[in-house]
């Protein structure tokens, strides 16, 4: 009688199946995508799908989030709210509760962040609401007009901030359920990292600064460094790479954004 041989695992083998094992929970959280955010794999593709996958996996597990399941609350969070929601000035209750660990399980934390960022989506969706059931988006559509005459003039840095500021008035008019949630400090804090994104950006003129406030309050803090969004990369990385040029680009993939997710009316005029 033989003896039965004892399986020999090579390394390359064990690389396979964790290759296989990631793939698998890929493709499960992709057509979880599919099934709850089916806008998502139209406009984007499987390409930036699998990035942003990526991503919450990475970030979900530096908040100690390590199961499929709650691995999956997080993806679905960085889809409705923005991939840096955890960061987010918008949302401070997100890192409060992340780093929360007065809760017995990571399940009871996972639940509460979906819980309230789910409530924080519905109230804010409240600014779309005309927009969705009758077909009007009067004061979104006038803060675009808007931008798309301010001035391309070279603005000195110093002066970013404080002309944030005063656009920040301008979004509270088109955004007020937003504005009331998120509440002054908080809005404070946003427009300060547009200033920051819009500089690092080499964007350093009023329409421009005005132009990134404006997509960190509707897209989310980290707008520039967000795989769902991979218009903005493009235009910012684009030639010629001077403040006009990346603003114009970034204006106009802006738009088409708006037409293609909620169906805005984007027509404009733009110097």
């Amino acid at each position: 009688m033989l003896c039965a041989l004892p399986m020999i695992i090579r390394k390359a083998q064990i690389v396979a199946f964790d290759e296989a094992a990631a793939r698998g929970f890929e493709d499960r959280m992709l057509s979880r995508i599919q099934q709850y955010f089916p806008k998502h794999p139209k406009l984007l593709g499987e390409g930036p799908l699998r990035l942003l996958i990526s991503l919450a996996l990475k970030k979900a597990r530096g908040h100690d989030l390590t199961t499929e399941r709650n691995v999956a609350i997080y993806l679905d969070l960085m889809s409705l709210l923005g991939s840096s929601f955890d960061v987010d000035p918008q949302m401070p209750w997100a890192g409060e509760i992340l780093a929360d660990r007065s809760f017995k399980t990571q399940d009871e934390r996972a639940d509460k962040l979906h819980q309230r960022g789910w409530e924080f989506a519905r109230k804010v969706a409240e600014d779309f609401k005309d927009l969705v059931e009758k077909n009007e988006a009067t004061r979104i559509i006038g803060a675009i007009r808007e931008i798309g005459r301010l001035s391309l003039n070279e603005l000195p840095v110093q002066s970013g901030h404080a002309y944030a500021a005063e656009w920040s008035a301008r979004l509270s008019q088109a955004f007020p359920v937003r504005y009331t949630e998120v509440g002054p400090n908080g809005i404070s804090k946003l427009m300060r990292g547009a200033v920051e994104s819009a500089h690092r950006n080499r964007i350093h003129n009023t329409r421009g600064i005005a132009l990134c406030a404006s997509i960190s309050l509707v897209l989310g803090a980290g707008f520039d460094n967000d795989p769902q969004l991979p218009w903005v990369s493009k235009a910012l990385s684009g030639e010629p790479n001077d403040s006009a040029s990346c603003t114009k680009r970034l204006h106009r993939d802006a738009l088409e954004c708006l037409r293609q997710w909620w169906g805005i009316n984007t027509e404009t005029e733009e110097n």
